[in-house]
């Protein structure tokens, strides 16, 4: 079992860019790649927010497409991924002005929801669904996998990078480390940090992470979940945090 890319879809905008879209099985058996012809609207992606409120945290996003298969192959890779577990198969969608150097343009994982087939004959239109990961982790505790247990404060900036690397997961497939991962503006000063040109403040800030702990009469503890965690945060800074332009 491997990494392997399992389609490439590509195909021209109506106003210009070309769109190169590659989707990885991470438990593969086989490394034959397939290419088949992505539906006339390209992919549709949106924003998970409400327009009208400034005072948003998190904004998940996701990706929706169809492709058409007509090949045995292609059937067995679409059949992998309705019985797939969540991670198991990732995707990249890369931009490029020229259909010669690529940039990435948005990644997600990719959801086994996949709508139902018309059985009319070949080609088969098949919908796919991904995700940027923001949304699920409302699931997951701010802990997990993360290292924060032991009562501490950690810079602002950590929390996102933390929790973004280790609880998503898409960092090392899709960024190297001379990549831009993560980009902020955010501009707060108050009279113990002054407002200084090119420093950021959600690396000279830091808290203890206790603030979003519950803790029992026994000592158990109770952690927010991590998507309530980061979402509170951007709002006590007035900043919103979503995927563009490939970080």
């Amino acid at each position: 079992m491997s990494r392997q890319k399992r389609f490439e879809l590509s195909f021209k905008s109506d106003n210009g860019p070309y769109y190169k879209i590659e989707i990885f099985d991470n438990d593969a058996i086989s490394s034959v790649l397939h290419t088949p012809s992505i539906g006339a609207d390209g992919f549709n992606l949106t924003y998970q927010t409400q327009d009208e409120n400034r005072f948003v945290g998190l904004i998940p996003s996701e990706v929706k497409f169809d492709i058409f298969i007509d090949k045995i192959g292609e059937q067995s890779i679409v059949n992998d991924i309705k019985g797939s577990v969540y991670g198991q198969f990732d995707m990249a969608i890369y931009q490029s002005s020229d259909d010669s150097t690529y940039s990435l343009f948005w990644a997600g994982i990719l959801l086994n929801d996949i709508s139902p087939e018309e059985d009319l004959g070949t080609p088969i239109k098949v919908s796919l669904t991904a995700v940027d990961g923001l949304a699920p982790l409302k699931d997951i505790d701010f802990n997990k996998n993360t290292g924060f247990s032991t009562p501490s404060s950690f810079q602002t900036l950590y929390y996102f990078i933390s929790i973004f690397r280790n609880q998503i997961g898409l960092q090392d497939f899709y960024w190297s480390i001379t990549d831009t991962f993560i980009t902020t503006s955010v501009l707060w000063s108050t009279s113990a940090m002054t407002y200084v040109q090119g420093r950021d403040p959600l690396v000279l800030s830091r808290f203890n992470f206790m603030a979003y702990v519950e803790v029992n009469d026994d000592g158990s503890k109770k952690f927010s979940n991590s998507f309530d965690f980061l979402d509170n945060v951007c709002k006590c800074w007035g900043m919103r945090c979503f995927f563009s332009d490939g970080r």
